[in-house]
């Protein structure tokens, strides 16, 4: 196992165990914490095929490393997703594989308490859906945030601004920003909002015109950070150059616009079906080809 694959992720676990801490005053050390709350799971390798994992011991936690053949989607760096009710997989993509690399460990919280749920759909369309908790010193559930993960984008959503900005931070070590979308409002207390609905009714209709509206606008603002994102992203068609980079040379502009024909053909079926697709408009002006 790489020694970087390690240290990400036990730095992972070290910025969850902190974030619990500090949303909860809790005074206890990360040792003391998973000391006081401990859940090793003997059987966690009964559940697999051991060949293809590589277990090691983190704060009396069991993690193991598995090479999984299940590529990470390239719009994100890491997923996470809960695996089963007592089982939380973070996923990471190491530059030296070619496949992505599935980290499976357990938190401590009580599966009791929270059932997790997922879902997929066929093919690289799929949506996973995971809630984010621990248990609190007084064994109750505490509820973090919820977290959608989709083909191009990943939700957060929470029931208070706090929450929010704690949720933020603990992913910050590791997913860009650009990425994260709120659901919801971020102003008001969502449980505010739960609260009311009762004399503030919304028809199913008027909440997915709402909905729609929110998605779109923030789908054009992060397609557009993306956009200019890939333009200093070395491609494998360019023998490794930018294409801010390849366009400076004569061959380079060449295998551009090769690339740019096939990124065309792709922004024009994906912008018929709805899907993700970067602005070939504003890749051609930032590039000042024609």
């Amino acid at each position: 196992m790489p020694n970087n694959v390690k240290d990400e992720l036990i730095k992972y676990i070290d910025i969850r165990l902190q974030e619990y801490l500090l949303a909860n005053n809790d005074t206890l050390t990360i040792s003391q914490f998973v000391n006081k709350r401990p859940r090793i799971f003997n059987e966690f390798m009964q559940d697999y095929n051991a060949k293809e994992y590589i277990p090691i011991t983190y704060e009396g936690h069991t993690i193991c490393i598995s090479k999984s053949t299940y590529r990470v989607n390239s719009y994100f760096p890491v997923e996470l997703f809960f695996d089963t009710d007592d089982k939380c997989r973070f996923m990471g993509h190491d530059d030296e594989l070619k496949d992505g690399l599935r980290y499976d460990y357990l938190l401590p919280y009580d599966p009791n308490l929270m059932k997790q749920k997922q879902k997929y759909n066929s093919g690289d369309n799929y949506h996973t859906y995971l809630t984010l908790c621990y248990n609190d010193k007084d064994e109750q559930c505490l509820y973090i945030a919820n977290f959608t993960l989709t083909k191009d984008r990943l939700y957060i959503e929470c029931m208070s601004k706090e929450r929010l900005e704690s949720a933020k931070k603990l992913l910050a070590q590791i997913i860009d920003l650009g990425s994260i979308v709120h659901i919801g409002t971020t102003h008001e207390d969502m449980s505010h909002l739960a609260k009311r609905k009762s004399d503030e009714p919304d028809t199913v209709e008027e909440e997915k015109e709402k909905n729609s509206k929110y998605v779109k606008r923030m789908s054009e603002k992060f397609l557009k950070t993306y956009t200019l994102k890939w333009l200093d992203t070395n491609q494998d068609e360019l023998d490794g150059m930018t294409p801010r980079q390849a366009a400076k040379t004569e061959d380079g502009k060449i295998a551009l616009k090769e690339l740019l024909k096939i990124i065309e053909n792709q922004y024009e079926r994906n912008k018929k079906i709805g899907d993700p697709y970067m602005d070939i408009h504003q890749i051609r002006t930032a590039l000042g080809i024609d």
